[in-house]
Formats: structure tokens, sequence, C-alpha cells
């Protein structure tokens, strides 16, 4: 505790107790977010439930209230979210006297019917191909994409997002791999055609998506065209790129400005804070973020790391600043409801988009040589 009362370490046990002794407060929802890097939720269950064994405990009434917070604010996505057996932990407690308030049976069902995003695995194609996606107007995609990216913002979670920083960023999350898959589809639409004129005419598509895309605030997919944009194998493309028009070369140089990493994406958090809603983030940033403080903070106090799990010193300050950036991510997915319609054959074709692995980078590599060989 620092002297401004200022929490920045210590056990477990004392974060716990330090929370119930705080008045309800960030601190509360700091804790209950960030717990699961160090113990499960079932051993967090019993720690709280240990402290309400004796009611004359001081930390009865507490803890008490502390597990209902958690019940109502967090319990119906860890219902839903996964099969586990909390609440027959709680039900099977025997000290447990209190009634608790349980979520209700519809509220229950009415979460699990939530739209969810395919996890069929994904199946790689041999060829390169534009996916089908030529087909459609550059508002029309990009109105089936905000759909898309609607529905798969959803499934990131904070357990999800906390999983990544456990691990060092190498656990992807699904939305990341779709959009791998939509850059991917988008450059080989390019080198799909045999004549500059023609990529410079798909060019200028994706260009109008990606202006369509900011439009309707939706960084995420607009990441996807300008990942698209810049990759080496389109970019090395020089006479391709002459026949694009004048107009669309300045709106994506203007596209690559506004998606650059310089200043820690300090363009797009601009645009995105500025964006009325509904949006969609950008993914990568949060992801970026959570890196940031993963790889530049230590997990426990210099000296405590090879402590018993009992008593080492928890940075708790990297857990605040996992609160902040995952709840900044969280905070607005309420708001993000487009008016659109869903068109199915357009989801389908977008559920079967190519896949950005070494056979794809090797095609497309040799693809783009055999389209504008070296110093021509």
């Amino acid at each position: 505790m620092k002297p401004d009362d200022t929490l920045f370490a210590g056990t477990l046990h004392s974060l716990i107790k330090k929370s119930l002794d705080r008045d309800p407060d960030i601190s509360r929802d700091v804790f209950l977010m960030c717990f699961c890097l160090e113990v499960t939720k079932h051993d967090l269950l019993a720690l709280i439930l240990c402290l309400m064994e004796d009611r004359d405990d001081p930390y009865f009434t507490k803890a008490t209230q502390l597990l209902q917070y958690w019940i109502d604010l967090y319990w119906i996505e860890d219902f839903v979210r996964e099969d586990d057996n909390l609440r027959l932990l709680i039900c099977s407690w025997k000290a447990l006297s209190l009634p608790l308030t349980l979520p209700a049976h519809e509220r229950i069902a009415v979460t699990h019917s939530m739209r969810q995003v395919s996890r069929e695995p994904i199946q790689p194609f041999p060829a390169i191909h534009d996916g089908g996606l030529l087909q459609l107007g550059p508002k029309e995609l990009a109105h089936q994409l905000c759909l898309l990216d609607m529905e798969s913002i959803q499934t990131v979670n904070r357990d999800r997002l906390l999983q990544y920083v456990q691990s060092g960023g190498k656990i992807g999350l699904a939305i990341t791999i779709r959009f791998n898959r939509l850059t991917a589809s988008l450059v080989s639409a390019v080198l799909h055609e045999e004549t500059p004129k023609e990529r410079a005419r798909v060019l200028e598509f994706i260009v109008q998506l990606g202006e369509e895309l900011k439009r309707l605030g939706n960084f995420q997919s607009l990441g996807c065209v300008v990942a698209a944009l810049t990759t080496s194998t389109v970019t090395r493309l020089r006479r391709t790129r002459s026949e694009v028009k004048k107009k669309y070369q300045t709106m994506s140089e203007g596209l690559v400005e506004l998606m650059s990493v310089t200043r820690s994406f300090g363009n797009m958090r601009k645009a995105y804070l500025a964006t009325p809603h509904p949006k969609i983030p950008f993914v990568a940033v949060t992801m970026t973020d959570l890196n940031f403080v993963f790889q530049g903070n230590s997990r426990y106090l210099s000296g405590s790391s090879d402590d018993e799990a009992s008593t080492r010193q928890i940075n708790y300050w990297n857990w605040t600043m996992y609160h902040s950036i995952i709840t900044e991510f969280m905070h607005p997915r309420g708001a993000v409801d487009y008016p659109f319609v869903r068109e199915e054959r357009v989801m389908t074709m977008l559920s079967d988009l190519l896949v950005m692995d070494k056979s794809w980078n090797d095609q497309t590599y040799q693809r783009s040589l055999e389209l504008e060989p070296r110093n021509q």
C-alpha cells in the first residue's frame, strides 16, 4: 500500500481482504476480473466461502456481498461461456445459509441463444482466387462485414483476453484468425487478375471498401483492408499501382496513415474516440496494449516470484492496467448495433475464405513475381 492509500502489491489473501475492506469501487472489479491470473474461479470461491463460515467473523457480511456482486455482474457470462460447476459449489456449501440470488433461467436462456460465430475448422484452399468478394459492391460487403464483426466482437470476453496475456501473446483470438482470412482473400483477389489494369481495378475496389468501413466506424475490418494494401506481394507491383486512379491512390494513403502503428496507433485511437456509435474497435490495439503491460512489468515484486503461492507479492498495478484496457474495450460493445439485413449468401462466402498459412504465403509470393518480375 502506498502512502496515498493506493493499492500497489500484496499476496492473494491480502488482496481479497483489501477488496473487502475498501468501499465498493473499481478495486473490486479489478480483483474480480484479474484474479484468474493467479487462481481458478473454484479456488477463489473456496477462499471467499471460508470467510463466510463464521457469522461472527467481521468479514462475513462483506464476503457475502462480494460473492453476490460476483454472481450479479459476472455469473451469467461464466455460466454460459463454459461448462463449470460454480453453481453446484455454491449451492452445496453447507456453511452458506444466506439465500443468494442466482440468475434467472430465462436470462441464461436468452444469453445462450445469442448468435454464435461458427467454430468449424478452416480448410485451406489450394489456389489463389478472389473468394467471390468481387461479386459484391463495396457498400454491400462493408455492411455484411459490420454484421459479422458485430457478432465476433461479442465473443471476445475478459477471460479470453487474460488468457492471451498469460500466454505472452501466443494464444490467438477467433476474430484475429478471421482478420487474417479476410486479408488473405483481398490480397488474392488482386493477384488473381492477369493484367495491371485489372489488378488496379481490384485495388480501387479495396480502397472503396476501406472508405465505407471507415465511414461506418468498423476499424476491425478496416485493419484488414490496410493490411492487404500494404502487404509486400501487393506493394511491389509497381505497374499495377501506376494504373490506380489518382483519387484512389490518395484515399489509400489516407487509410494507411489512419491505421499506422506510429505512436501506438495514435491516429486510429483519436479517430475511434471521435467516431459516433455504432462502431467496432480494432482488436489488435487492445492486444498490443495488454502485451505491452505484460512484457514491460514483472508479474510479482522483485524477489518474491519463487515464494510459495500464498506469500508471493502480486504486482497489483498490472491488474489495474489490465482492467483499464479490457474495460475500455468491452464497455462500448453493447452499443454496436448496425441496422443492416443479414445476407446468408454473403455470410457463407465470408465463412469460407482463404487461410493465411505458409502455403498461401509461398503461392502469393511466387504469383507476384510471375505477374511482375523483379527489375521490370
